[in-house]
């Protein structure tokens, strides 16, 4: 694996009752038993991951050894030589007759490093700043410290003016039976990225500036029990939005004005599937990941969507 500073695991203990500890820290266990979670890596020199799990006594563990390597070159070839800039783009996808209309409304994902991992998603038609180019690929200053790629395609020109801040004294919360919102009203389109950690979320706003009071809400409103902000590093606002329970799902967006942090809530358990709406995930035909047993998704999710 590549260089990081932490790692995704996820899977099954087999019961909601179980527990489990990675180099001895607790990772939650959904009601199925499912987990889900991003661990800080240990240092090279004791690079494993030791699962714990127990379940009534039971006690099961398993080591899993860490393979470190330099990650590769950003410029390796002429081809991916780096060219300074310094410009402003907007992020705008590619059109295509072929791609149906949700595609074109999605975000872009960026990368960290030229056809690396999948970093923070940038809402189409928001600004940001570019500083280095490829023959394919731009990098983005998302704050001083922060910086990632896309492709140069989906990129166009824009006005050479600082990013406008968020006016944060009007945050507001909003709810009903299934969702909880948090609005900012916004002069521009700003991004956005959201985390989990346990039992809240930590809501950051990419902004070039950042003036103007920091929000603080200590009324319960849905799911939402406090907000308290931060500005702890230049370029970015962070909203840590304390939950009265763990969040079904959640979704950052800008609509009309606002930057809008939505919050899914859990549903209540039910025995049976009566009245449920499954939906089926049919897979990256015709082809997609290959999994273990050497099937690809075609072979094996198609089939099952078109059976079930």
């Amino acid at each position: 694996m590549l260089n990081r500073d932490s790692v995704a695991i996820w899977g099954t203990v087999g019961t909601g009752g179980a527990s489990l500890r990675v180099n001895d820290r607790k990772v939650v266990i959904e009601r199925n038993g499912a987990f889900a979670d991003f661990l800080p890596l240990p240092p090279a020199d004791t690079a494993v991951l030791d699962f714990v799990a127990n379940s009534g006594g039971d006690t099961r563990r398993r080591t899993i050894r860490i393979i470190r390597r330099n990650p590769p070159a950003v410029a390796s070839t002429a081809r991916d030589a780096l060219v300074p800039q310094e410009r402003w783009v907007v992020l705008r996808r590619v059109r295509s007759d072929t791609a149906d209309s949700a595609t074109h409304a999605r975000p872009i994902y960026s990368r960290w490093t030229p056809d690396g991992s999948l970093a923070v998603p940038l809402e189409q038609e928001s600004r940001a700043f570019s500083d280095l180019r490829t023959a394919n690929w731009i990098r983005l200053r998302l704050a001083p410290d922060v910086f990632v790629w896309v492709p140069a395609a989906e990129t166009a020109s824009a006005h050479a003016s600082p990013l406008l801040a968020p006016r944060l004294a009007g945050l507001s919360i909003a709810a009903d039976s299934n969702e909880t919102t948090v609005t900012i009203p916004a002069t521009e389109r700003l991004n956005s990225s959201v985390e989990l950690a346990v039992d809240r979320l930590h809501w950051t706003i990419w902004a070039e500036q950042s003036d103007g009071l920091l929000p603080a809400a200590d009324t319960v409103v849905g799911t939402v029990q406090q907000i308290v902000g931060r500005r702890d590093r230049p370029g970015r606002i962070t909203l840590e939005v304390q939950l009265t329970e763990k969040p079904l799902g959640w979704k950052s967006e800008w609509r009309e004005g606002l930057l809008v942090l939505r919050i899914r809530s859990q549903r209540p358990l039910r025995s049976g599937l009566r009245g449920l709406i499954v939906a089926v995930d049919a897979g990256h035909p015709p082809g997609g990941t290959i999994g273990p047993a050497g099937y690809t998704e075609a072979e094996m999710t198609l089939a099952v969507a078109r059976a079930t």
